[in-house]
């Protein structure tokens, strides 16, 4: 089973340092993926401007193919109206191409001014990110790491002292497990 750790958030000023990371985190994510989604739609109005370039480039060509063979060729009347509808049916998937194209530009203005608000809102966040990252850091380590590494080293000592303590109580009852005394003779 996965563990998910738990954020140190024992002391306000861990809090803050923790924070700040992810609200700087957050704000390039966040201006990243909307770069991403402007530059996708841009790419797709660019696309349906070439589609329709190249839909007027193939209207020119028909229409002044027409014009050449209206002199030179007689048109029955059926060929006429398939014209005629032919020309129609472009001239309609041209306004809808159009439209499209003036609907996605106009979204792209819309997302630009989005854009242009939420670079400023992340751009807000990131310095503010900035300030809790440091200002939270300098206080944690200025207010809580160093008497807590000042404690840690008082506790070495202590441990250190005491095992010296204690080898010297094993070595001398060692001594004097060893040491036999010998009785002496009076008189």
């Amino acid at each position: 089973m996965f563990n998910i750790p738990t954020l140190p958030t024992d002391s306000l000023y861990k809090f803050m340092f923790i924070g700040g990371i992810v609200l700087i985190l957050f704000s390039f994510f966040t201006m990243n993926r909307a770069s991403d989604d402007i530059k996708l739609k841009r790419k797709a109005a660019d696309s349906l401007s070439a589609t329709i370039r190249t839909r007027n480039k193939i209207d020119s060509l028909k229409s002044r193919w027409f014009d050449r063979n209206l002199n030179s060729h007689i048109f029955t009347t059926e060929e006429l109206k398939s014209q005629i509808e032919n020309e129609r049916k472009n001239l309609i998937d041209f306004i809808s191409l159009s439209d499209a194209y003036e609907k996605k530009a106009l979204d792209l203005i819309k997302d630009e001014h989005k854009i242009d608000l939420i670079s400023f809102f992340m751009g807000v966040l990131i310095v503010v990110g900035i300030t809790f990252t440091i200002v939270g850091g300098c206080q944690w380590y200025i207010k809580i790491q160093i008497p807590q590494d000042r404690l840690l080293q008082i506790q070495l000592q202590l441990a250190e002292t005491e095992l010296k303590n204690a080898k010297i109580m094993h070595v001398a009852n060692t001594y004097n497990r060893n040491y036999i005394p010998q009785k002496t003779k009076k008189g």
